[in-house]
């Protein structure tokens, strides 16, 4: 076995160029895939760490409602023993473009715990104690900022400019990275939240939480930081699982080249594998020789494709981070976590796609009889006939592709759509072969055309595979521009539905706005309606949800587009009954006439859900609700937007004048924007969540390239007697050259032709089997012509430039060293 798999490898000792192209596949797929896993799970894990590094040392957790806790409650907690404990308060603040969270402690109460928040030494504690708006930091987070010990920085909370002063340094612990600590008085200031908690923290044995629980009021939620960890992943996990699909589409793209580079070197290898069958090798160490050589090139390509997707990563963490960041919960670590179970993975998934990409040829050539070389344009004939019976091996994969799809769950349809791409790949080669045989059959392009038709005829055994690769590339472009752009229309026709007030008022930094002012701006005169709204997380079971309360005047609702309602849905949603946003109604299996228990002030509370609304807001889900219903049940009557409606000749300046004329009587910092402000960064957000798919994207048709590049470099070697033939017939070198650009053209435009139905079928399963299933939207399917247009220019492009290299190569080589070399 030792000296049959040495007599193969001796080939690549001679065909440099061929090795590095294989291995260029194997690393580039599995650079992917190891870089978005490597990005999503740090994100994750920097979440993670943040969570236990600033909870170190508690047990359990105490939160509260929208409106935190009381926090005189800690005090009566403590009185009764049950310690020990820290109270806490949290929320986020901006120091230049630095989105930093910020960690109100109570340093005494927190050494019980041994958190971060403990005193680290004499002066930093005093300074916290007495000096106001005093701030610790990790030396990283400072380096970052630019700001050394001692200096005051300039950071804005809730809407309010404010001085900082860094007093210390927090351990040198990149979970705390992005974390500013501070006194607890100061926080409350800070945020707003005088008089109240975010949190307690508790380290209780299991036999005192039963005290604890009778003490904490019903508003009051018990949890664990692992609970917390758990519902951060589970948030998270269908946007992980789309970044993870699309990652392994570049791997699959990268099987085709590694298939076609390997078959190439099988064939070109005919007469080594045919005088080992002649001395007594056997079949099944012929093959085991060939899959135990495509596993040692799997594992040389996965080590490079894992060290290539550490620095892919590090770019893609920021693009994951942001999104994660605007859809789910905010992040302040922003460093990589490699581990050896990711390198490994990648490894095992480059072995894996290397012995399967090689196992075709493999097989074929365990099977040919010890009769000696010289076969190889029968074999390539042999590949050509066969590829009917791919292209049936094909359908059924599709087929069997639609019945996955209709199981529940995402997992299945992701694997309906690897197959149904598997199956499309496997039937290009017979659909390039069939446009090909039409325009031979037109006499398409006079003598240089038909010549350039019968090249790409005669290379398609080595040019369809290319071409599928190219077009499955195409097509995945093709179908996921079309999902995200109707994902932007319909979301900028919901916008358009949904905010239909003319202005919509909120103070800066989310601050509750005064009740005086509320009715002063009732009474503007042009007034025509005032919507008031607060938003808030609750509990709920099955999980937190985000509730949104409107108050309307009477007979009026807000304008939300029912997908399914009860007759009375308005009046009763009036009277304190709720409506679900669609997301929400898929994912706890809710509808009109179920009930949704939520955790009020009072306690649980069942409340009827009479309709089902359209939403494609990210998150856990919405409840919406009358603000008489929700300031009565959860004791909360704070409002923090405003929506307002205009009568007819009122200009929207004349009522922001108004309105700041109000507001500077107040002291009052407003944000007020029209509707079409917050539909412009409503788009302009959507546009930064997808940038990371864009990314992606042009990844895909990164190794797709690779692919028409390497099979193109192949014809080169192989034909290049032919070619030569033709040189010295008196074909000129731009001759020669355009026939090879001419060939890669028409392969090019045959991809494309497969991508456009293959991208729209994508995009119809994106739209309707995958967003509905992995974050509960509805979408509207929109074929944009020109995304048509820019794929069938892309692909043709892609074979085009891919071509430019091997065309030159060929047309510089003398005729008469082809001639002596081939």
């Amino acid at each position: 076995m030792s000296l049959v798999l040495r007599s193969l490898l001796r080939y690549w000792r001679f065909h440099r160029l061929q090795l590095a192209l294989c291995l260029l596949g194997v690393a580039l797929g599995v650079a992917v895939v190891v870089g978005v896993q490597l990005a999503s799970q740090s994100a994750l894990r920097g979440f993670e760490l943040s969570v236990h590094a600033l909870d170190r040392g508690a047990k359990q957790r105490v939160t509260g409602g929208p409106r935190g806790l009381d926090q005189r409650l800690w005090v009566r907690l403590f009185r009764h023993g049950l310690v020990p404990s820290a109270p806490r308060v949290e929320g986020w603040i901006q120091a230049g473009e630095h989105t930093l969270k910020l960690v109100g402690v109570a340093p005494l109460a927190e050494a019980t715990l041994g958190g971060p928040g403990r005193p680290a030494g004499g002066g930093q504690l005093r300074a916290l104690l007495t000096e106001p708006d005093t701030v610790l930091m990790t030396p990283a987070t400072a380096a970052q900022l630019g700001i050394e010990p001692g200096r005051r920085f300039a950071a804005q909370a809730r809407g309010t400019q404010y001085r900082l002063r860094l007093v210390g340094e927090l351990p040198a612990d990149a979970a705390l990275s992005g974390v500013v600590l501070c006194d607890i008085g100061t926080a409350q200031r800070l945020l707003d939240m005088r008089g109240r908690l975010s949190a307690i923290l508790f380290a209780l044995p299991a036999d005192r939480l039963s005290a604890l629980r009778a003490m904490l009021p019903p508003e009051a939620r018990l949890s664990t930081p692992n609970e917390l960890l758990a519902a951060a992943r589970a948030l998270t996990g269908a946007f992980r699982l789309n970044l993870f699909a699309l990652s392994l589409l570049a791997l699959l793209v990268g099987g085709f080249l590694i298939f076609n580079t390997l078959r190439f070197a099988v064939l070109q290898r005919q007469g080594t594998v045919t005088r080992l069958r002649a001395v007594g090798v056997s079949r099944r160490m012929v093959l085991a020789a060939l899959l135990a050589e495509a596993g040692l090139l799997g594992i040389v390509g996965g080590l490079a494709g894992s060290a290539l997707g550490l620095g892919l990563a590090q770019g893609l963490l920021d693009l994951i981070a942001r999104t994660i960041n605007d859809l789910y919960f905010g992040l302040t670590v922003r460093r990589l976590y490699p581990g050896p179970a990711l390198w490994l993975g990648g490894v095992g998934l480059a072995v894996a796609a290397a012995v399967l990409a090689a196992l075709p040829p493999a097989w074929e050539a365990a099977g040919w009889p010890p009769r000696g070389a010289g076969e190889e344009a029968g074999l390539a004939r042999q590949a050509v006939r066969r590829a009917p019976q791919f292209a049936l091996l094909g359908v059924a994969c599709m087929l069997a592709a639609g019945l996955l799809t209709l199981m529940a769950g995402l997992v299945p349809v992701f694997a309906g759509i690897f197959l149904f791409i598997l199956g499309a790949a496997l039937a290009t080669p017979w659909l390039v072969g069939r446009v090909l045989d039409l325009l031979q059959r037109g006499r398409v392009g006079g003598l240089a055309g038909r010549l350039a038709l019968a090249e790409a005829r005669g290379g398609l055994d080595r040019m369809g595979v290319a071409a599928a690769a190219l077009a499955v590339a195409v097509a995945a472009g093709l179908g996921v521009g079309l999902m995200v752009n109707s994902f932007r229309s319909t979301v900028a026709d919901w916008l358009g539905q949904t905010l239909n007030g003319d202005l919509y008022v909120s103070a800066d930094g989310g601050r509750a706005l005064p009740p005086a002012f509320v009715r002063q701006v009732g009474a503007l005169p042009g007034l025509d309606a005032l919507h008031t709204g607060i938003r808030t997380r609750v509990d709920a079971a099955g999980g937190p949800v985000d509730v949104l309360a409107i108050g309307t005047p009477s007979g009026a609702h807000p304008a939300a587009r029912l997908k399914s309602g009860q007759p009375d849905a308005w009046s009763r949603w009036q009277a304190g009954a709720v409506l679900i946003s669609e997301p929400l109604s898929r994912r706890r299996h809710l509808a009109p006439g179920d009930t949704l228990r939520l955790r009020t002030a009072q306690g649980w509370r069942a409340f009827p859900i009479v309709g089902v609304y359209y939403d494609y807001n990210p998150g856990p889900g919405r409840v919406l609700m009358a603000r008489a219903a929700y300031a009565r049940y959860w004791r909360d009557d704070r409002v923090l937007t405003l929506g307002l409606y205009l009568r007819h000749g009122v200009t929207l300046q004349a009522m922001q004048e108004r309105l700041r004329t109000l507001a500077a009587r107040d002291g009052l910092a407003l944000d007020v924007r029209s509707n079409r402000a917050i539909l412009a960064n409503a788009l302009h957000t959507f546009d930064q969540t997808f940038a990371v798919t864009r990314a992606l994207r042009l990844l895909v048709l990164l190794v797709a390239f690779a692919g028409v590049f390497s099979g193109l470099m192949a014809l080169l070697l192989e034909r290049s007697r032919v070619h030569a033939t033709l040189r010295a017939l008196g074909l000129t070198p731009a001759g020669v050259f355009g026939l090879l650009i001419g060939e890669a053209a028409l392969i090019g435009l045959c991809a494309g032709l497969i991508a456009l139905p293959l991208g729209a079928a994508l995009a119809w399963a994106l739209v309707e089997l995958v967003n509905p299933r992995a974050f509960g939207w509805s979408l509207l399917l929109h074929f944009q012509a020109p995304l048509f247009g820019q794929t069938l220019l892309l692909a043709l492009g892609g074979a085009l430039l891919a071509s430019l290299y091997p065309a030159l190569r060929l047309a510089r080589t003398p005729p008469a060293r082809a001639l002596r070399s081939a």
